[in-house]
């Protein structure tokens, strides 16, 4: 049996966990890349990983060596962007829970960002991942959601994959402000739901020949590609390392992303 990637067409990556951990880039991420660049196939990179924009994402690609441009990158961050703009929240006071990463993401919708000390009076709130968050953005976050305000998040992991471990996710911070507004539930836009995954087939030129997204989260990745009808691949670089108790399995299995350039799966 040939090479992984001859059955495919078109190729999705997972970054935090497939291509890096923290800002370590992993082991023949460069070369199956440039191979499937060779190769002239379409690639996205998707990250649930809402706290930077992807330009800035596109920029750490290229400065690891792998060929990547903004719109092939689909943070988090532009999935919300398209859950807003799909509900008609354009326009409204918006107070972020996230960095300026988030904030450039969202900037084209129009909203007016308002501050901690006027937080709590928005109309939209939107989660992620933020290493300043204070007592202060909990605060006036999780009142405006208790006062109507819509509660958008970027996704719902509870850790981040760094080259010593683990850190916290996005999902911790949104549980935080679920919690202290008295447990509204909030919306999500990353994997696995549609709004991440409208603007992944987009940044891969549409939904034509065979699809495979590459990830190490089952919850996330795997489901995400059941969800769009895609073959998922499951690598081992990540928070899973015991594939035999996923239900369903993956399509393909992968110790590592050489084994795309090998045969079997």
């Amino acid at each position: 049996m040939g090479p992984v990637i001859d059955r495919y067409d078109r190729f999705v990556f997972d970054l935090d966990g497939t291509i890096w951990r923290g800002t370590t880039l992993l082991a023949h991420a460069t070369e199956v890349l440039a191979e499937i660049r060779r190769r002239g196939a379409p690639v996205a990179f998707l990250t649930n990983n809402g706290s930077r924009s992807g330009r800035e994402v596109a920029e750490t690609l290229r400065h690891n060596g792998i060929e990547a441009s903004p719109p092939e990158v689909v943070t988090s961050g532009r999935a919300a962007r398209r859950l807003l703009e799909d509900r008609g929240e354009g326009g409204r006071t918006c107070f972020l829970c996230g960095g300026a990463g988030l904030r450039e993401e969202l900037e084209p919708l129009g909203m007016e960002f308002l501050s901690e000390d006027d937080g709590e009076r928005a109309e939209v709130v939107v989660v992620t991942r933020d290493e300043e968050f204070t007592y202060a953005r909990l605060r006036a976050a999780s009142r405006a959601v208790a006062r109507g305000a819509f509660f958008a998040a970027t996704n719902p992991d509870p850790t981040l994959p760094v080259e010593d471990g683990f850190w916290p996710g996005g999902g911790s911070i949104v549980a935080a402000v679920q919690a202290a507004s008295g447990g509204i539930a909030p919306v999500f836009a990353g994997k696995p739901e549609r709004p991440m995954l409208e603007e992944a087939e987009r940044a891969i030129g549409g939904a034509g020949g065979r699809i495979l997204l590459v990830g190490d989260r089952p919850a996330s990745d795997l489901e995400s590609a059941r969800r769009m009808g895609w073959d998922g691949a499951l690598v081992l670089t990540g928070v899973t390392d015991d594939p035999g108790r996923i239900d369903p399995p993956p399509d393909v299995v992968l110790k590592d992303l050489s084994d795309l350039l090998a045969g079997g799966g």
